[in-house]
């Protein structure tokens, strides 16, 4: 069997559908908020992918 990698885990959760679900088993709560700050900082009308991973 092949090792998991973080990296590995990154990709199957992104090409899920359910990856909102899956995003917290991967990342810290913390790691999440940045992200969503980072996306809202780039993109404030949340125009660019609505409904997207964050």
């Amino acid at each position: 069997m092949k090792d998991v990698t973080g990296y590995d885990l990154i990709h199957l959760i992104v090409d899920s559908e359910g990856a909102l679900d899956y995003l917290p088993m991967v990342l810290e709560p913390q790691h999440i908020e940045i992200m969503r700050a980072i996306k809202k900082a780039l993109d404030p009308n949340l125009i660019l992918n609505p409904g997207k991973i964050i």
